[in-house]
């Protein structure tokens, strides 16, 4: 089963559900069926009394899960290269359901974010009530290098954070560790990666009380006192002024110019600015325009902005040939459908936005 589910009991008797993300081959990439598994399963413990928390983690060392299935919406689109994709249209709007309702779900849920922690895997993370990174944790939102765009919620998240630091994030794919994750707010405790099974023993030794939330915060708490690995510096603070000067307005011609004069004052910057140019120019465009949208718009609304810039996106060729170039031929050179962002007309971005049929989340 690529997810494994489990009831833990509680010195109490009460108990605590545990999904564990089973696909390590995959690096536990986020498939429909991992999303209808887990969205059943948290709807029935939802309604039970006996659940006091969620443990949420992963199969393997290097991935609590690096993205979404991409494969099968390759295929979808190739199959369907200008829509209508009903694949496409299903997988995003259950994908972006589930999370808008893991973000909302009445019960703390408790996310270990060890290794790679990307894409449709990091929408998982992020909408948690308790978000632990460790000493291996690797977010990224890498939607730029395959045509197209940070998702499942990341408009609401990457908008909420400094926006000089969500431009960057959004538009580089930049690796942010433990302590980026903490301080730009995509994460809640630091522990060692050898403490994940003290959570869950800590969890179950539990009297649990009315505040389940509270009692999670306390449990964590603790175990963050207890550790003695230090934490990363954070690349983002380290670089925090030249960032925000060169992320601190949303026009694209100035952020690219002050980008590659600041990517030679740390390496970390320089990779930034190498995978920037390699990527989707559309995505440039589409990174700016979705955290300026998102900045006053609740998560409800965000999420159906997405679910119209994703379809939009699969049936445009350019998250098509990323995929092909990144991940199925793997020669590294796409052919995007505008090789310079200046020459992309600005009603074609502002169309991202809109959509003349029903959207399936209208009811969130």
């Amino acid at each position: 089963m690529p997810v494994v589910f489990s009831e833990l009991e509680c010195r109490d008797g009460q108990k605590i559900g545990w999904i564990h993300l089973n696909a390590p081959k995959a690096l536990n990439a986020i498939s429909l069926e991992m999303v209808d598994l887990m969205a059943h399963r948290l709807e029935a413990w939802a309604q039970r009394e006996d659940i006091r928390c969620i443990f949420l983690d992963s199969e393997g060392d290097k991935a609590f899960s690096a993205g979404g299935d991409i494969r099968k919406l390759y295929d979808s689109m190739c199959l369907h290269p200008q829509g209508p994709n009903p694949y496409a249209e299903d997988f995003f709007s259950r994908e972006y359901r589930f999370n808008f309702n893991v973000h909302y779900y009445p019960k703390p849920i408790v996310a270990f974010g060890h290794g790679y922690v990307m894409g449709g895997g990091l929408g998982l993370f992020v909408g948690c009530s308790h978000r632990i990174v460790s000493q291996s944790t690797q977010l990224t939102w890498p939607e730029i290098k395959i045509g197209l765009y940070p998702d499942v919620a990341a408009s609401y998240y990457l908008s909420r954070i400094p926006l000089h630091w969500g431009r960057f994030i959004g538009l580089s794919g930049a690796l942010l560790n433990a302590q980026d994750c903490l301080l730009s707010g995509l994460a809640d405790v630091y522990l060692a990666d050898q403490q994940k099974m003290d959570v869950l023993r800590e969890l179950q030794a539990q009297i649990w009380q009315a505040d389940n939330f509270a009692q999670v915060d306390a449990v964590l708490e603790k175990l963050s006192g207890q550790r003695h690995e230090a934490l990363p510096e954070s690349l983002l603070t380290h670089n925090d002024a030249a960032l925000s000067d060169a992320f601190s307005g949303d026009d694209l011609s100035v952020i690219e110019q002050k980008f590659a004069a600041i990517a030679t004052l740390h390496p970390w910057l320089q990779k930034a600015w190498k995978d920037y140019q390699a990527g989707c120019p559309v995505t440039a465009l589409l990174v700016l325009e979705q955290i300026r949208r998102a900045q006053h718009m609740p998560l409800n609304e965000v999420v159906k902005m997405e679910w119209m810039m994703s379809i939009h996106c699969t049936r445009r060729g350019n998250f098509r040939e990323g995929v092909r170039a990144r991940i199925i031929d793997k020669d590294n050179t796409p052919v995007w459908s505008y090789a310079r962002w200046q020459d992309v007309p600005a009603d074609y971005i502002a169309s991202y936005f809109t959509w003349a049929g029903q959207n399936p989340l209208q009811d969130l």
